[in-house]
């Protein structure tokens, strides 16, 4: 059993920058059923576990370039995963964008640690109608 909260801001900063930051807490009710239940060998996570997270979205020119930034932070682990983008709608109905995904950690049995050899970035080109 769990109890999850999560407390939001949001702004519009100068040059149309669109901020939304959140924080995201999860507290496991039962902490000692839980470290009982675990297999052996397995890692406890702490009882209350914490999220930052934070997303800056802009639409300038027209919206026809659209600069994007996500990104969250669990300060347990002290790891993050970050999604920078950059897209272009030279037209109706056709949009570029260029962007990459980042992940870093210190363990390999986290979340994110799971994920932190896999970055990459990426060319998406997109049609619709």
């Amino acid at each position: 059993r769990q109890v999850k909260a999560t407390l939001g801001w949001e702004r519009f900063l100068f040059l149309d920058i669109n901020a939304h930051l959140q924080y995201i807490a999860e507290v496991r009710l039962d902490q000692d059923a839980y470290e009982r239940a675990l297999s052996s060998g397995s890692r406890a996570t702490e009882e209350i576990d914490h999220m930052l997270t934070l997303k800056l979205q802009a639409f300038w020119m027209n919206d026809q370039l659209q600069p994007y930034f996500f990104a969250f932070y669990r300060p347990e682990d002290d790891e993050f995963m970050a999604n920078p983008q950059l897209a272009w709608l030279p037209s109706d109905g056709l949009e570029l964008a260029v962007g990459a995904i980042v992940f870093e950690s210190k363990r390999e049995d986290t979340l994110v640690g799971q994920f932190d050899a896999n970055d990459y970035a990426y060319l998406k080109l997109t049609y619709f109608f």
